[in-house]
């Protein structure tokens, strides 16, 4: 199992005027792609003073994965054979990230041309 972020166990300590404390939840840059995760971070009553508000007392925290392995495509829409030509070369290009190995099925279909025929 790989850990996404790090666990977070404190409490945080207001003193007097004070109205804000930061909080910091360490995450953990993989380098394995996964889909967007999240989990969610609780206030729970500590000390008998505190009152914690019923609509804010959870938030979610996104995590945005960054090793996407890119998407595949053709470099061009269209490519033109001359029937004297013995092959067709074309290039599929993987663009907006490259992270791991990958594959993609190829496969002819037919529309005016016929495989075998023309």
């Amino acid at each position: 199992v790989v850990e996404d972020y790090g666990q977070v166990d404190q409490t945080i300590v207001f003193g007097p005027q004070a109205t804000e404390q930061k909080v910091s939840v360490s995450i953990v840059d993989d380098d394995q792609y996964e889909p967007d995760e999240e989990f969610y971070l609780d206030l729970i009553d500590a000390s008998e003073k505190s009152k914690i508000s019923t609509c804010a007392k959870t938030c979610t925290i996104e995590i945005i994965d960054d090793d996407t392995p890119g998407a595949l495509s053709f470099e061009y829409a269209t490519y033109t054979a001359v029937e004297s030509q013995q092959y067709l070369t074309g290039s599929v290009l993987r663009k907006n990230g490259a992270d791991g190995k990958i594959s993609v099925e190829l496969i002819c279909v037919d529309e005016t041309a016929v495989s075998g025929t023309n």
